[in-house]
């Protein structure tokens, strides 16, 4: 059975870098990419997103340029798709090439745009009210960075951590929908209510509940869903045969 215009979807990579301080803001990040996937935000986006943080793609280990090397290593900023980059009152520790760990990301990230016009990057200031006891040498470093960004950065300051989760949601469709519009060559017959899904190939750090979660969505806007392999995994689930190298589809 021949599909000459499979729903795919592009695998859209996010790393979110930024100090200890602001850890609900990169939680967000998380939960607006959970939206976005879901279709909540953006109805028909073909693509999937993907939210990469130290904390979540970091194991212990030895390095030889320390703890940065690794997470460099893991993050692979230079070959992400958006980088967002947030600040409150902290700049981060410093290492070992005189930058905090955060600046030193931004770098990367930077440096890989000025050559290749990507990652996009997107950096967010927060202005909800200091703590008390705050850190004002960490709170001067980030005032000095936000003023030192070159000219190519347009920056956004957000009022709290109520305000960015919202934000991140109209910024982030905004961004997609603009570079990722949704196809419009996703019917394989004239049947308004037919539709034919193919599968990403996730990376093994996505799990599987992210692609029923697709699959849901394409069940409840269309009243045929076909399923490319899933037929024949059944199958050899059920028989024990060997793999087959056949395609085959499967019609709910």
């Amino acid at each position: 059975m021949d599909h000459p215009n499979p729903i795919s979807k592009d695998l859209v990579r996010i790393v979110v870098v930024s100090p200890s301080d602001v850890q609900a803001e990169r939680d967000m990040v998380s939960e607006v990419a959970d939206r976005l996937n879901n279709g909540v935000l953006v109805p028909d986006l073909r693509v999937i997103l993907e939210v990469d943080r130290w904390e979540t793609e970091s194991y212990p280990t030895f390095h030889l340029e320390g703890p940065q090397g690794h997470i460099d290593e893991i993050l692979k900023i230079e070959d992400c798709d958006i980088v967002i980059g947030i600040f409150w009152a902290r700049f981060g520790t410093t290492n070992a090439d005189g930058r905090s760990n955060t600046e030193h990301e931004l770098h990367n990230a930077q440096t890989a745009w000025e050559k290749h016009q990507r990652p996009h990057i997107m950096l967010y200031f927060s202005s909800r009210k200091m703590d008390p006891d705050v850190d004002t040498d960490q709170l001067k470093a980030v005032q000095q960075f936000k003023k030192n960004l070159p000219a190519q950065c347009f920056r956004w300051d957000y009022e709290g951590i109520e305000k960015f989760g919202p934000l991140l949601d109209d910024h982030l469709s905004k961004f997609l929908h603009e570079k990722y519009k949704p196809s419009t060559t996703t019917k394989l017959t004239e049947e308004p209510n037919f539709a034919y899904f193919k599968p990403p190939q996730f990376p093994s750090k996505i799990f599987r509940k992210l692609l029923l979660s697709l699959l849901r969505r394409e069940i409840a806007n269309h009243a045929v869903v076909a399923v490319e392999g899933l037929t024949a995994a059944m199958n050899r689930r059920s028989s024990g045969t060997p793999p087959s190298k056949t395609k085959r589809s499967t019609i709910f």
